[in-house]
């Protein structure tokens, strides 16, 4: 239970610098908002979430599953639950 909570608990730190960070960068809140939505969709990507990342998966969902943030906490919840799931 812990380490799922603290799996959420960063990727939610790391979702929150980025909508900061981004923020600061541009001067209308609407275009930092469509910025963060974007960099998200594609650090799902990368995380495995919206794509399969394994061996026959696409080089540029590769890569983004190499770039990704979200990627090592996301890994974390998902071996968390199958491995709940096996009793």
């Amino acid at each position: 239970m812990m380490t799922y909570m603290a799996s959420l608990f960063c990727i939610a730190m790391c979702g929150s610098f980025f909508g900061i960070a981004m923020g600061t960068v541009t001067d209308d809140q609407n275009v930092a908002i469509l910025i963060v939505n974007l960099f998200v969709t594609l650090f799902n990507f990368g995380a495995g979430c919206l794509s399969n990342t394994g061996a026959n998966a696409n080089p540029i969902i590769k890569f983004l599953s190499w770039v990704s943030p979200m990627h090592y906490g996301v890994e974390v919840i998902f071996k968390q639950v199958t491995k709940g799931r096996r009793g």
